[in-house]
């Protein structure tokens, strides 16, 4: 159970600095006139992600689920999730945010993730 616990402590804290990044892209973004699209879309997209996440952790504490093969394998899904996610915030640097905002000058990236993935 314990496992459980800080396997997902780990992965919460890496979201959290992932948001952070977002965070302040989007100020940046803001301050050099972008325009948010589908504002609705992603305040609901934020609460329903939180729920999950919390509803996740409830039920492993709730039905006291313990590591074993299916856990790690979740945990490996993750690990090669947050990779994929941290290389698209490595490739789009100071535009990316967890929500959609486009600049006036937006450049269109053709790094080799955005033209074959």
């Amino acid at each position: 159970m314990l496992l459980v616990n800080i396997t997902f402590a780990v992965f919460f804290i890496i979201r959290l600095f992932s948001l952070s990044i977002s965070v302040r892209n989007e100020k940046a973004l803001i301050r050099k006139g972008a325009i948010q699209y589908g504002a609705k879309n992603s305040k609901l997209l934020a609460i329903v992600h939180v729920m999950f996440y919390f509803s996740a952790i409830f039920e492993a504490n709730y039905l006291k689920h313990y590591w074993d093969k299916i856990s790690l394998l979740g945990a490996i899904v993750m690990f090669f999730a947050y990779i994929a996610l941290f290389w698209v915030i490595k490739e789009l640097k100071q535009i990316w945010t967890v929500k959609l905002y486009i600049l006036p000058t937006h450049q269109i990236n053709t790094s080799i993730l955005f033209r074959t993935i």
